[in-house]
């Protein structure tokens, strides 16, 4: 009797695993969020790595709710902090050009709101309302469509270019698994527990 009380316990404890496992998998999915942005250049910017005249643009990554933070910092305008992020991608007219990014800043509102994107050679600068809640060194990034400000622009060298457009932060899409995906795994939890039941019983 012993004996089939372990083997039951131990049935158990796997079943309990995998429930784990597959509300961990979801709720790690949920918590992941893409934020895009894009535009066309002017007729006047100048040709680089980044622009092109009148070239559509945009640039996508990804960033948990609450991200890691590695650098904060307070001035007599604000607070700041740079957040981990995944899955940089910014595209000229399309194409993805490759660049290597250090750094994606978030700033308070009296900072001028929303985020930097830098790189070597360029300056993403979106000014509009404050995009997380809490303190600089616990932030929660708050998705919506972020209206860009009057002061949002992007540097190109030492040459500055108007910025138009919003800000869009929302939930990552993620893969759905298909329904026979679902009907096998619950046909082999239903086997393991079929199993446990014979041994428990044989």
């Amino acid at each position: 009797m012993e004996n089939r009380q372990v083997t039951f316990a131990n049935s158990g404890r796997l079943l309990g695993l995998v429930a784990v496992l597959l509300l961990g998998a979801m709720s790690a999915s949920a918590d992941t969020l893409a934020v895009t942005e894009d535009g066309v250049w002017g007729a006047d910017v100048p040709t680089t790595t980044w622009s092109a005249p009148n070239e559509s643009w945009s640039i996508s990554f990804q960033i948990s709710s609450n991200p890691a933070v590695s650098k904060v910092g307070q001035t007599i305008y604000g607070g700041y902090f740079d957040g981990a992020f995944s899955d940089f991608n910014y595209t000229l007219n399309g194409a993805v050009v490759s660049t290597s990014l250090p750094e994606i800043t978030w700033y308070s509102t009296g900072y001028g709101g929303l985020f930097n994107v830098n790189w070597t050679g360029a300056s993403f600068e979106p000014e509009g309302d404050q995009a997380y809640t809490g303190s600089e060194s616990d932030p929660t990034i708050v998705p919506g469509t972020y209206d860009l400000g009057l002061y949002s622009g992007v540097f190109l060298g030492q040459d500055l270019e108007p910025l138009s457009g919003d800000v869009v932060i929302e939930e990552a899409e993620t893969p759905v698994p298909e329904p026979s995906s679902f009907f096998l795994l619950g046909t082999g939890l239903l086997g393991l527990a079929g199993l446990t039941g014979r041994k428990l019983f044989a």
